[in-house]
């Protein structure tokens, strides 16, 4: 390939305060045809406008400009031609030492005006009339490149970028990003791997949730997990996507951890509003994690240890230039240290709560018109009981004892093949088969023992094994076509068999004494439920003027499910209008329908957790947005963003007042209600991406509440949603302090949501049955009273979370140390609430000129903060 060249300019400061208005902040870019008789100079003292300047130097060199946010584009002018013949410039744009394709690259021509992105496999495409013309490449924490090409014909124009030494982060906009303030969608952004990596972990883990988290409109779920409610939406209304596959459990831990391992992740896209019309099932929000396809030219890896987990991951050519593989690991050792502490313990024998996921990759280049991808996850949480009780310590000759023990795992395991080609230079096409898996198993066994004289006199077995499930397999066909510079289409369909498998109880009962061994099989519900969804979309993302971006789509839902069939239209709209210096004025709508439903009575991720499907009787859940807002790039570095929504929620399903829920989904339908739910808000970001302090600051100011049928749930009134918080804030400082060491501080607030405490308890007195002329024991029966669905205003929680990381360059490789801490001033968020029964005491008049304490009977309520404070530590070594 060409050597291409890249100057900057020394003498542009951005601290030069006596410099030409609009030059300030802003670096000459320019390529090698670019050739001047003498030196570019600009006085000090020389306060015209820049673009009078340049008009004044430039004139009669055949060199023209353009002044975008960040830059001064100098290029030869385009030469006039009598044709207007129009080819295709298109290929693959990679970072040059690891030959990972870049996702969202700038592709550029400041002559003609236009651009393209690349898409998610790297691939752009963008068709230029012909002649000869220069074009800038850039990418966020690359080195731009610039070079010239001569287009007479479809030209494949493959590019490697080096990774970014000195400079700062340069970004040249093109015209049709997805995400950012530069496109046309609102609620829509890029998560930098680098940013994820920097952040204050928990016991030294990462986190890609963690990270979402800090957005605008999006509310953490229960206190230090990674769930996410996402503008007023429920915890099951979020789309999570690997690689393209959608994932039912993306939880670890209880919650506290996501199963996305940041180093095998090489791109995190995360829609809150206009959604892509390629989207649905959904109706919150979308996160698309994209992991690394693998290096072709070296083998390296890494290695790393924290206080939770450890990981390991692999990647290098199998073929060079021609397949390469990725494969990472990563599992918890909090079983192993849990074991040795229960040693001392007299009738535990195991308890560890443990997780792993394994990711790998195989990537093969047929050309550069044809590639193939097979992936593969797996993630798995685990817990197991082992405990004895009875006379296991005794010597007596008449003793009886026995033991527990309980094996309960659940995770998600998938493959996929992709198959990706170049039709023509303007028409990409992605086609994907892919299988998901999700489990729930449940194995416990008891075994009890009796001795008489010393001899065994029984010895009985009871074993229960429980599962459930749902597996999805789906086929995808997507396109991407570039027709004009005007349009950039975007096409295809797919189609989901899902598969809900219900709740499958083995037991087997033997009794010593009888000789009887019970086998029995059966399903906790009749049969096994399957449901059809397909969908077909298109949508359009056009210029319309100088000023004016729309992107327009529409998206066919259909869903088959038990003899009934839900069809629906999904209208994703969104316009953008540039209102001048910087600033961008944005507009949206989206529907989104949601066919699969988590059933949950718990705020933290439990394996009990079941997904069901809509039915005959309960309709699909419908959400319609309208947002609108302003962007802001004006400045060098730095991005704004103001938006405000309302969201209105059809069919939302939640449990009734006094329904119960054990694990199994079995009538389930008989416990749950469908109503509304609505939510709005103002959103507020500030993000600075240049320089050695960086950082961003969001700001959320909204209201969400449901309602329901009279009867069902708080009488028909409309409640406050449990993560109804009115305002929650979130400020991130990350200082470079050297090169081999940065400071981060993450500060997080959020008003208090609410929960639901019982106000009182009755209790209830029954005597037993008369037998044979003698009463029992009276039993009691205990029923708190709660006066309405959320009915308690929890207090404010705020918390301030630390980290440093330490870089230290080797021979072989580079190490990292991470610590981190985690609530750093130890403030007591009120995480868990309970209420139980206690006195309220005061002193009153007793009629005689004294007072005498009396006293109530009260309910008090009970906090618990789940971090007081938590510091940790992580090595790891890339090598």
């Amino acid at each position: 390939m060409k050597q291409l060249l890249l100057v900057w300019l020394s003498f542009v400061c951005i601290s030069a305060a006596g410099y030409a208005q609009g030059l300030q902040g802003r670096t000459f870019v320019y390529g090698e045809d670019v050739r001047l008789s003498a030196p570019l100079e600009i006085a000090q003292d020389d306060q015209r406008p820049l673009a009078d300047i340049l008009k004044e130097k430039l004139n009669g060199t055949g060199i023209d400009y353009r002044i975008t946010e960040r830059h001064v584009l100098l290029y030869r002018q385009a030469q006039p031609s009598a044709s207007a013949v129009k080819h295709n410039l298109h290929g693959y744009i990679t970072d040059h030492e690891s030959g990972e394709t870049l996702i969202g690259a700038n592709v550029y021509c400041p002559a003609l005006n236009v651009g393209a992105v690349t898409n998610a496999f790297g691939f752009y495409s963008l068709p230029m009339a012909a002649g000869r013309h220069s074009l800038v490449v850039s990418y966020v924490g690359y080195t731009p490149q610039v070079f010239t090409i001569d287009l007479q014909s479809n030209l494949v124009y493959n590019v490697d970028m080096q990774p970014a030494r000195l400079l700062g982060e340069v970004v040249v906009e093109s015209d049709r990003p997805e995400t950012g303030s530069s496109s046309t969608r609102m609620g829509a952004s890029t998560i930098s791997i680098q940013h994820i990596q920097q952040l204050p972990a928990m016991l030294g883990e990462a986190d890609v949730l963690k990270s979402v988290q800090l957005l605008p409109g999006v509310q953490s779920g229960f206190a230090g997990t990674s769930q996410l409610s996402v503008r007023g939406g429920n915890l099951d209304q979020n789309l999570f996507l690997l690689d393209g596959i959608m994932l039912y459990n993306v939880h670890h831990v209880l919650g506290f951890e996501s199963a996305f391992m940041p180093d095998a992740v090489k791109h995190v896209d995360f829609f809150r509003g206009s959604f892509p019309a390629r989207y649905g099932g959904r109706l919150s929000s979308v996160v698309d994690v994209r992991t690394k396809d693998g290096d072709m030219q070296h083998y390296h890896g890494l290695l790393s240890v924290g206080l939770l987990t450890s990981h390991v991951e692999l990647e290098g050519p199998i073929i060079k230039d021609r397949t390469s593989f990725m494969v990472s690991a990563r599992r918890s050792y909090f079983d192993w240290l849990l074991g040795a502490a229960i040693k001392s313990e007299e009738d535990v024998d195991k308890f560890s709560i443990y997780f792993y996921d394994v990711n790998a990759k195989v990537n093969h280049k047929f050309s550069d018109t044809d590639r193939l991808f097979l992936s593969f996850y797996q993630g798995q949480d685990g817990i197991k009981i082992g405990a004895k009780f009875g006379d296991w310590d005794s010597s007596d000759y008449d003793r009886s004892y026995g033991n527990f023990y309980g094996d309960l795992h659940w995770g998600n395991t998938f493959g996929s093949l992709r198959w990706i080609h170049l039709y023509t230079p303007s028409l990409f096409s992605n086609m994907t088969i892919g299988y998901n898996s999700y489990r729930l198993l449940n194995d416990s066994r008891v075994r009890y023992l009796d001795y008489e004289d010393n001899l065994l006199s029984s010895d009985n077995y009871f074993r229960s094994k429980f599962s459930s499930g749902i597996d999805d397999l789906m086929a995808l066909y997507d396109f991407d076509w570039h027709p004009s510079n005007k349009h950039h289409v975007k096409f295809g369909g797919n189609y989901t068999l899902h598969s809900f498998h219900p709740e499958v109880q083995q037991t087997r009962i033997k009794f010593w004494d009888d000789e009887t061994d019970l086998d029995n099989t059966y399903k906790l519900d009749n049969s096994d439920m399957h449901g059809h969804e397909f969908a077909l979309y298109a949508e359009d993302d056009v210029t319309l003027a100088d000023r004016w971006q729309l992107n327009a789509g529409l998206r066919g839902v259909l869903y088959a499910v038990d003899g009934k069939s839900y069809p629906g239209l999904e209208p994703r709209l969104s316009a953008a209008y540039r209102l001048g210096y910087g600033l961008r004025l944005k507009s949206a709508y989206t529907m989104m329908h949601q066919n699969v439903l988590q059933l949950t009575t718990s705020p933290l991720n439990m394996p009990t957790d079941l997904w069901v499907s809509v039915t005959k009787d309960n309709k699909p859940m419908i959400a319609n947005q309208f947002s609108v807002g302003l962007a802001c790039d004006r400045w060098q570095g730095w991005s704004l963003t103001l938006e405000g929504y309302y969201k209105d929620m059809r069919n939302v399903l939640e449990y009734v007042d006094g329904a119960s829920f054990s694990g199994s989904s079995k009538g389930w339908e008989t416990k749950v209600t469908q109503g509304n739910g609505r939510g709005c808000g103002l959103e507020l970001g500030v993000q600075r991406t240049t320089g050695r302090i960086t950082g961003m600051l969001s700001y959320t100011l909204s209201k969400t509440d449901r309602q329901f049928p009279n009867g069902t749930i708080n009488n028909g009134k409309r409640y406050p949603y449990e993560f109804d918080r009115r305002h929650v804030c979130h400020l991130l400082l990350q200082y470079q302090l050297t090169p081999h060491v940065d400071f981060n501080a993450c500060w997080n607030f959020a008003s208090g949501g609410y929960a639901t405490l019982s106000k009182q308890t009755s209790v209830y007195v029954f005597p037993q049955s008369n037998d044979n002329g003698y009463f029992g024991e009276p039993t009691k029966s205990e029923d708190d009273y709660y006066s309405s669905r959320n009915n308690y205003h929890m207090k404010s929680r705020h918390q301030l979370d630390l980290s440093i990381n330490i870089h230290h360059d080797t021979k072989h490789g580079e190490r990292i140390w991470n610590f981190s801490l985690m609530n750093a001033y130890m403030h007591r968020n009120q995480d868990l609430l309970w209420t139980e029964p206690g006195t309220y005491k005061e002193r009153v008049p007793d009629g005689q000129g004294g007072t005498v304490e009396k006293s109530y009977p009260v309910r008090k309520i009970v906090q618990a903060t789940v971090i007081p404070i938590l510091p940790s530590a992580s090595y790891t070594y890339k090598f």
